[in-house]
């Protein structure tokens, strides 16, 4: 259990600004932001076996799509509007180190709405059950599911509208 608290706190001293960063620019108030962290860290407690890495770029991902999903989840609480901007900020290198299909299916992910984005990254990148990404989300198992049922299948017209033949 030591290992896992210093793994946390590692992985908060990392990620501290980021996760602050995320969430403040999500609720806009200090105080939803520290709550919102805090649950994230607690979720990312649950699921610290799947942590290999504090460095790696898949901790990274996965912690600040946890922070986000918490921040949702307060705003839903606080019954506060949405904001419509969600992107996927992609660096300029990687996309350069794409291939024709890996580009055209890292921008029909991008094009995907927050929620299935955020289904498929948990289960296909971070490879957590459909159970644990309910558990993540707050979502129910028959949610996760659909959607992740609903993001393919927009993924695959996304991508035979390209001509790619990934799917």
């Amino acid at each position: 259990m030591d290992d896992n608290l210093k793994l946390i706190e590692e992985i908060y001293e990392k990620y501290r600004s980021l996760m602050y960063f995320k969430a403040f620019d999500m609720l806009h108030s200090q105080s939803d932001t520290e709550d919102a962290i805090q649950e994230a860290l607690l979720t990312a407690m649950r699921f610290i076996d799947r942590i290999d890495q504090p460095d790696s770029r898949r901790t990274k991902s996965f912690i600040l799509m946890i922070v986000e999903s918490k921040a949702l989840d307060i705003m839903r609480r606080r019954r506060r509007i949405l904001p419509l901007n969600e992107e996927i900020n992609f660096e300029n290198r990687d996309i350069q180190d794409l291939s024709a299909e890996k580009d055209a299916l890292a921008l029909a992910i991008a094009s995907l709405n927050f929620d299935m984005r955020r289904v498929l990254l948990l289960k296909y990148d971070m490879g957590l059950s459909y159970d644990e990404i309910a558990s993540i989300t707050g979502k129910s198992l028959f949610s996760v599911y659909k959607t992740a049922q609903r993001a393919k299948k927009q993924l695959a017209a996304a991508l035979e509208k390209e001509g790619c033949g990934i799917l």
